[in-house]
């Protein structure tokens, strides 16, 4: 399951971020605070059939039993597995990685190219070489549902649990004054008190899907 575009009538909310496990354990203890009924699935790749996934009480468990993401049902405390299900969250793990391969050749260009097309100018050029070192590849809190399937007084419902949800993210993480290498911000991201102090003792660099680089102010 992934979330990643909205369309006409969905209601997505996402955030990315960046834990360390006492992070997502912090932030399960949260939601399970406003939420306790609600059980945290495993999630794996390959068949399902020999990867079964199961409700875990717990984050930790839910990761521990394999997988890099895990899912929440909502409302909260239905199963998963029936068709009560109308919302799913889900919380894609931060990891630390090494290295990156090396973009395509031409894509640089080509991303100039159609920036100038449109106007404007590629202000963050990706980097022509590999690039190479420890870095922490960014995570995601996101749900989505689509509003006329639900009806409004489940809709209601939903809203009011995804708005629990994204309070206990506030109160477990801070928000990640990040910038890119030439200084501009990037905000929006949230970032956990254990991983804020990893990222600055070790001075290591945070990363999204792609090769560019961030640091923290």
């Amino acid at each position: 399951m992934v979330f990643a575009m909205s369309y006409v009538g969905s209601r997505t909310k996402a955030t990315d971020l960046w834990m360390l496990e006492s992070d997502e354990a912090i932030f399960g203890e949260n939601v399970a605070a406003v939420l306790p009924e609600a059980g945290w699935r495993c999630s794996h790749s390959g068949p399902a059939e020999s990867h079964p996934t199961h409700v875990h009480p717990t984050v930790a468990e839910a990761f521990d039993c394999g997988g890099t993401q895990v899912f929440l049902s909502l409302p909260a405390g239905v199963d998963p597995f029936s068709g009560d299900s109308k919302a799913g969250v889900q919380l894609l793990r931060s990891v630390v990685r090494d290295g990156e391969a090396q973009m395509p050749a031409g894509t640089r260009e080509r991303l100039a190219a159609f920036a100038k097309s449109r106007g404007g100018m590629l202000l963050t050029p990706p980097p022509r070489k590999p690039v190479e070192g420890r870095h922490f590849r960014v995570g995601r809190l996101a749900t989505r549902w689509f509003e006329p399937e639900v009806g409004p007084q489940l809709h209601e419902l939903l809203t009011h649990q995804r708005d629990l949800i994204w309070q206990a993210l506030r109160r477990s993480t801070k928000p990640a004054h990040i910038e890119y290498v030439d200084g501009r911000p990037k905000t929006g991201k949230r970032i956990g008190p254990a991983a804020l102090e990893m990222v600055r003792s070790e001075n290591m660099p945070l990363s999204e899907s792609g090769p560019l680089r961030y640091r923290l102010r």
